[in-house]
């Protein structure tokens, strides 16, 4: 096997996959073949992930298809549902980022948790700022459950089908 200029050390890479030609990074971004395995390493620290496998679906479609949403939402749906792309992908996570990421799930279904009954509590009540202030968790709670930190998978990944 011939060593490419742009390899990265394989002190950094840990074990790689058997065709390391099946993945590679493009500046920050991790290109990947549908083929490709992740090595045993935690995706954000690159540590040993010590065989724990985090499993995400992901799924993405050209950005142009954005533009149909000027045209009409229910078209852009339907197209989107026809052209996407999908890959299921298992990443790696050392010990560190299992626990940060439990953490968030736990604060994010305590901010849940505290907006539902807030939301309750705020209907029975004249006052409507507990109210509004439930409506923020829920929002919150929304936000944060769909952040990155949570999915532990960036948007950086590239369409190499």
């Amino acid at each position: 096997m011939t060593q490419t200029p742009y390899a990265p050390p394989k002190s950094l890479t840990g074990d790689l996959p058997s065709n390391t030609e099946e993945l590679w990074n493009d500046g920050k971004t991790l290109v990947m073949t549908h083929k490709a395995t992740l090595p045993d390493r935690c995706i954000k620290c690159n540590q040993p992930a010590e065989g724990y496998r985090l499993k995400r679906h992901l799924v993405w479609h050209s950005p142009w298809l954005y533009l149909l949403i000027l045209i009409q939402i229910l078209l852009y749906i339907i197209v989107a549902l026809i052209v996407r792309k999908r890959a299921t992908i298992e990443i790696g996570l050392c010990k560190k980022h299992r626990r940060i990421r439990k953490n968030y799930i736990l604060i994010n279904w305590l901010i849940f948790l505290l907006g539902l009954a807030g939301l309750f509590l705020g209907l029975s009540l004249p006052n409507m700022t507990l109210l509004i202030v439930s409506v923020g968790l829920l929002l919150v709670s929304l936000i944060v459950s769909l952040s990155p930190a949570i999915t532990m998978v960036d948007n950086n990944f590239i369409d190499n089908y």
